[in-house]
């Protein structure tokens, strides 16, 4: 069950923006951004039905209106800071007042959140985009592991691992006498280290 983007027109974001702003206002220790839509969805709140988070689409939708809201929070209000994480959402004032001359560095996922083309994604398209995000998170899962099997620490530098690789394959490949077992455990720890 998808929303027509024309829903969300300026108005209905900045009442989401402004209901977001109180919201965190309520909680400054932050909250995940599952429990910050489940209380934009709350009875009391109301400003999410619970019937488009029960289907992928309307879910993807659901979280792409208030990433957006909270990127435009953090563009508007050069007074606070939103820390925008999916397991922590966070009010922080500015420790400055004068305006910072620094090169920040670019967040690809502001930039993809504030592009509202990327809104009607199709059930194919998040599908993928959430086989995507596992896929990431299970390499991260297994770093510190494939580190390990490869005998190696952080930090350490893609240039390390592959020198590493080039080693333990030579020591241990099966043709070499090595243990096949172990040889397939390097090649595994390998190809996910560097395919981050």
């Amino acid at each position: 069950m998808s929303v027509d983007q024309s829903f969300w027109n300026q108005k209905r974001i900045q009442e989401l923006m402004q209901t977001i702003d109180a919201i965190l206002d309520h909680h400054p220790e932050g909250l995940s951004l599952y429990e910050l839509i489940k209380t934009l969805s709350s009875p009391d709140i109301a400003f999410f039905d619970e019937r488009p988070l029960a289907e992928p689409q309307g879910l993807f939708q659901t979280n792409f209106v208030v990433m957006n809201a909270l990127y435009q929070l953090n563009k508007d209000k050069p007074n606070h800071h939103y820390e925008i994480h999916s397991l922590k959402v966070c009010k922080h004032p500015n420790q400055s007042n004068s305006h910072s001359t620094d090169i920040t560095e670019v967040d690809p996922l502001e930039i993809y959140y504030l592009d509202w083309a990327n809104f009607n994604q199709s059930e194919q398209e998040i599908n993928e985009l959430i086989n995507h995000f596992w896929e990431r998170m299970l390499v991260i899962d297994f770093e510190d592991g494939d580190l390990q099997t490869l005998d190696l620490i952080k930090p350490v530098t893609l240039a390390e691992i592959k020198q590493q690789y080039r080693k333990l394959s030579q020591q241990h490949h099966p043709d070499k006498g090595g243990d096949a077992e172990y040889f397939v455990e390097i090649q595994q720890a390998y190809t996910r280290l560097t395919n981050r």
